[in-house]
C-alpha cells in the first residue's frame, strides 16, 4: 500500500507541475503526460490489488 500511495502521489505532483506549465503557456510534451499517467495507473493497481488480496 506504501508504493502504491507513493506512485499516486508522484503523479499529483507531476499533474500539477504540468499545470502549471500549461498555465504559463508553455508547451507540454505528450511524453510527460504519459509519463503522469503510467504512474497514476500503476498506483491504482497497486491499490486494487491490495485491497482485493492474493
Amino acid at each position: 500500500m506504501i508504493a502504491a500511495t507513493l506512485l499516486m502521489a508522484i503523479a499529483a505532483i507531476e499533474s500539477e507541475a504540468l499545470h502549471r506549465r500549461t498555465r504559463r503557456g508553455d508547451p507540454v510534451p505528450q511524453l510527460a503526460v504519459l509519463h503522469v499517467g503510467r504512474f497514476a495507473v500503476a498506483g491504482v493497481l497497486l491499490a486494487t490489488m491490495w485491497v482485493v488480496g492474493p
